[in-house]
């Protein structure tokens, strides 16, 4: 399976490697990194995540999520059930 994002010169291959499973080849340009499905996995959550923080301090460097300025109460991140 290939993804192509022909803008960036990026190509995603995914193809069934040995005993340890599918293989992810990233390409960038002339450059290609090899990967175990995990691991691509792994680098594709932690490019999620920091991309969530950047946003979130963005946003919040406006104020848009600042709770006194939308009215609402802070919400509190730890969950309890009875």
């Amino acid at each position: 399976m290939v993804f192509s994002l022909n803008k960036y010169n990026l190509t995603v291959t995914v193809t069934q490697g040995d005993r340890f499973g599918p293989i992810v080849q990233l390409a960038l340009g002339s450059e290609v990194r090899t990967l175990q499905l995990a691991e691509f996995t792994d680098f594709l959550l932690s490019v999620i995540e920091e991309g969530r923080k950047a946003t979130t301090a963005y946003l919040e460097s406006l104020g848009a999520f600042s709770p006194k300025k939308n009215g609402r109460k802070e919400k509190t991140t730890s969950h309890t059930c009875s």
